[in-house]
């Protein structure tokens, strides 16, 4: 396990230097990331609550299904 945590490290790592770059700032990166993230989440919580189904119950190629759809609407959201 501490093994995988250095490769882990050493992946941040690296994702910060390409972003660095680039000319971008790391930090706002993560940011929007995590900011569409929970914009993507919030939609597939209420796609599967349309459904009358649970996230927390679904599993393999269900949630693949519900990610696509969410991750479809906020897109068209955003433009």
């Amino acid at each position: 396990a501490l093994r995988c945590g250095e490769e882990i490290g050493d992946l941040l790592f690296s994702a910060v230097y390409a972003a660095r770059t680039l000319d971008l700032e790391p930090e706002e990166c993560l940011t929007a990331s995590s900011e569409k993230f929970i914009r993507r989440y919030s939609a597939a919580e209420k796609i599967a609550e349309e459904e009358g189904k649970e996230i927390s119950e679904m599993h393999g190629e269900e949630l693949s299904a519900l990610w696509k759809k969410a991750k479809d609407e906020t897109s068209k959201k955003r433009g």
